[in-house]
């Protein structure tokens, strides 16, 4: 089995989040699995000291792309809309067939030296 969490220096690397609810069970339907992966994401990032306001870039991962609109409103709420870099992927599967989206994140503990982010049609 992989960590999910790594450090280096000041970047903290959390992968591999999918959205499995305390039990451990897959969440029914992308909107649920959204948030539960976005939760334990804080928590990982809490084990080092830092909370969301730390994460520099996202990448999420989607079985299918139409899903798009449902995830991203989850993502600007949970980043309180200055949501940091983010890309989002259409992958054939994830590991288990009810996972709809599996989400990873890079964090950095020197927060002052990260612009505020800005959306891409802001430029």
């Amino acid at each position: 089995m992989f960590r999910s969490i790594a450090r280096a220096g000041d970047l903290i690397f959390v992968i591999g989040m999918i959205g499995r609810d305390q039990t451990g069970t897959v969440a029914a339907g992308v909107a649920d699995q959204t948030l539960h992966a976005l939760k334990r994401i804080e928590a990982l990032l809490e084990t080092q000291g830092v909370g969301r306001e730390a994460i520099v870039r996202i990448r999420f991962f989607l079985v299918d792309i139409a899903d798009w609109p449902t995830v991203m409103p989850l993502i600007e709420d949970f980043f309180s809309d200055d949501v940091p870099p983010a890309v989002a992927l259409a992958v054939s599967a994830l590991a288990e067939p009810s996972m709809r989206i599996e989400i990873e994140v890079e964090a950095s503990t020197t927060t002052e030296s990260v612009a505020p982010h800005h959306r891409a049609d802001e430029r």
